[in-house]
């Protein structure tokens, strides 16, 4: 975590990830309604997980309604009824199927679209932009390259990662204040677009409004949020309707350890993603480089991640 924030070429890792997250979601309401906070992004996270966890033939495996809630429970999403709701707004935009189980028509199975699962893919692409700047020498091309093989892969070995994941990002609290709000990500990636593109990554125009029309958010919104945030000390606005921002040490700290995280959580599942596909035969990842096949280098890295 702490190698990732303080890697000398992190700023520009940081702005690549920004830039590639912004255009995936930028000015589209569809998307931003659907992933607006936190509890649907866990609900669109965890979907894909347990999706590619499934296995007729297994039922405690099955991506069930009543398992989805389990696992929001498990990251303190009390509410059934929200979780139905949220079900229901994916099956309304074709992002998921529900249908009842066969062997038990009490139970109601989903299974997501291809159109969910291609978005997915390319989430994850940006999601690793971090990782494959600053270590290109791990080759993340099968992520990189959006293939749905790798994708699964790194999805199922996602599973077991889950109580981890929930453990250190309870942790970061700083950025809850971001993530507990409705469009909160989009405000924040926003906010880091334009520090990370002016003169010294200090102070940068951040106008309420702009902000506001651009992700479907009220300005009284955004307003709100930034000015929790400067109570918060992670920023400082100048001017009013917050013309111009400056980003405080505290939060690019915060923001650098919270990616810090990420990456870690995200390498370990690829390490496993990529044994469990080596052990299948299949070989993602680029042509053999210096005498050495990909095969190989996933294997010693899979190896290695085994013994952590």
């Amino acid at each position: 975590m702490e190698e990732i924030a303080e890697h000398p070429d992190y700023l520009r890792a940081r702005k690549l990830y920004c830039d590639s997250f912004l255009a995936l979601f930028d000015r589209n309401p569809f998307l931003i309604r659907l992933l607006t906070d936190s509890s649907r992004y866990l609900v669109f996270t965890l979907s894909v997980i347990l999706n590619a966890n499934h296995d007729a033939e297994r039922r405690e495996t099955w991506f069930s309604v009543g398992r989805l809630k389990e696992q929001m429970a498990a990251f303190g999403m009390t509410s059934p009824r929200h979780v139905d709701h949220l079900i229901e707004r994916m099956q309304a935009v074709g992002f998921v199927d529900v249908s009842n189980a066969p062997r038990d028509r009490r139970v109601k199975l989903l299974r997501l679209t291809d159109r969910m699962l291609s978005h997915d893919r390319e989430w994850m692409a940006t999601d690793y932009i971090i990782l494959d700047t600053l270590c290109p020498q791990h080759r993340y091309a099968g992520v990189r390259n959006r293939d749905p093989a790798v994708h699964a892969a790194i999805r199922r070995q996602s599973l077991a990662l889950l109580p981890e994941g929930a453990r250190l990002l309870s942790a970061q609290t700083d950025l809850l204040l971001f993530f507990s709000r409705p469009g909160g990500l989009m405000v924040l990636e926003a906010l880091f677009e334009g520090a990370l593109s002016s003169p010294g990554g200090r102070e940068c125009p951040f106008a309420f409004g702009d902000v506001a029309e651009r992700f479907g958010l009220s300005r009284s919104h955004v307003r709100g949020v930034m000015r929790d945030a400067e109570a918060a000390g992670f920023v400082r606005l100048h001017g009013r309707g917050g013309r111009a921002v400056e980003i405080l040490p505290r939060l690019w700290r915060s923001d650098a350890i919270g990616h810090g995280v990420g990456a870690r959580l995200r390498d370990i599942a690829f390490l496993r993603a990529s044994a469990e596909l080596v052990a299948q035969s299949y070989v993602p990842g680029e042509p053999a480089e210096n005498g050495v096949d990909a095969a190989g280098v996933i294997g010693d890295r899979a190896d290695a991640s085994a013994r952590q």
